[in-house]
This record gives C-alpha cells, structure tokens and sequence, in this order.
C-alpha cells in the first residue's frame, strides 16, 4: 500500500511531521561551507521532498533548490505553496 498518496493522507502527513531544528540546519550548512568549495554549493537537491518541508529549509542557503518524489501528490502540494523563487519541483 502506498501511503501519502490521496491528496488528504499528504495533508495528514503534512499537519503532523516535525521539521528539523534551525540549529541542525545551521550546523548541516556550516559543515558544507567549511568542507566544499562555495562554487559546488550554489545547487540542492532534495530527493523524497514530499510536500517540501526541507526544501523550503536550505531555499535561503543555496542559489537553486530541486526537489524531487515519487508521490504526484506530495509533489502537487509542494508546487502549490511554494513561496520560492529558487525552488523548483
């Protein structure tokens, strides 16, 4: 059975997942920026984006965000309320 895949069961899902934690977001960035040179970090990609909960959180880090699912509908969602310039699903 696939979950999330009716458009109500990704609103479910979306309601009630955590999102990650500023400071771990700041400390995955941090180390990215110290360890690679700033040319390679111009590009994310978010594979299994869902409705982009962390998409949305490395949009202010990167030049260009891609996010990627298998789920139409998770994909749909994100598309929707995307608030970003730089993202792209």
């Amino acid at each position: 059975m696939s979950y999330y895949v009716v458009p109500s069961h990704a609103e479910i899902y979306n309601t009630f997942r955590p999102s990650p934690p500023q400071e771990l977001i700041k400390r995955l960035v941090n180390y990215l920026t110290e360890k690679i040179p700033a040319e390679l970090l111009e590009q994310a990609v978010d594979i299994g984006c869902g409705r982009g909960q962390s998409t949305e959180i490395l949009a202010p880090y990167f030049k260009k965000v891609l996010g990627f699912d298998a789920n139409e509908s998770q994909v749909i969602e994100a598309t929707r309320k995307n608030k970003f310039n730089n993202i792209t699903y």
